[in-house]
């Protein structure tokens, strides 16, 4: 995307139509990539302005609804990947056999899989793999000294 002719409104679209993430290019050169994450800091640290008042008091609740992506938990990761894949999805809620929520799955929780380079993961089920990640993520915030 040319930095010099797209609108904010423009790269929002791209992202609300399935795009990950944006390269912005000047004169050829990628100069940076945007992601969903940076419009949300934006909105919420400039879009107080008065014509957005109305919007703005809208409760999430009364957003359009989605359709809920779900999997349960003793489904295997790559069961998990091909439905985010086939849903256009980068997230899904984890069900328990019920139905009931307890956890999601995010395409940023194959960090460890791509990290590790160990794709036998992929045939974990999802909370042993959630289970794993979380383990890991623990040992990162909470280093033991030896």
């Amino acid at each position: 995307m040319d930095i010099d002719d797209q609108s904010i409104f423009d790269a929002i679209t791209h992202l609300a139509n399935g795009a990950r993430r944006l390269p912005l290019v000047d004169e050829g050169e990628v100069v940076t990539v945007v992601s969903p994450s940076l419009f949300v800091r934006y909105i919420a640290e400039n879009v107080a302005a008065p014509e957005f008042a109305d919007i703005l008091k809208l409760t999430v609740g009364e957003r359009p609804a989605k359709e809920v992506v779900s999997i349960r938990g003793d489904a295997m990761v790559a069961e998990a990947l091909l439905l985010m894949s086939s849903k256009n999805v980068s997230s899904c809620a984890v069900v328990d056999g019920n139905g009931k929520l307890y956890s999601t799955f995010t395409l940023k929780d194959l960090r460890l899989i791509t990290c590790s380079r160990s794709f036998l993961k992929l045939f974990k089920t999802v909370d042993e793999y959630i289970l794993d990640v979380r383990r890991r993520s623990a040992r990162a915030i909470f280093p033991a000294i030896h």
